[in-house]
């Protein structure tokens, strides 16, 4: 069985499955930055900056693919 969210087109889409797993991982991992855990030592600062530049990253192919796919002309 596959788990694959669906885009605004109601086809199943790898792409959003993928960046919404991605912008998770960035977000917990924002979320942790600066901050002892234990035996992992002490996570690296991330600034807002470099969340947004990362955040941007992860959601320029999805972005792109729903502007091919809205921009198509119907003969």
């Amino acid at each position: 069985m596959r788990f694959l969210l669906k885009d605004t087109r109601g086809k199943e889409s790898y792409t959003l499955t993928l960046v919404v797993a991605a912008c998770g991982l960035l977000l917990a991992k924002y979320a942790v930055s600066g901050m002892a855990l234990g035996p992992l030592g002490v996570q690296s600062a991330i600034s807002a900056m470099e969340f947004g530049g990362g955040f941007m990253l992860i959601l320029a192919p999805l972005l792109q693919r729903e502007w091919t796919e809205k921009t198509k002309v119907t003969p």
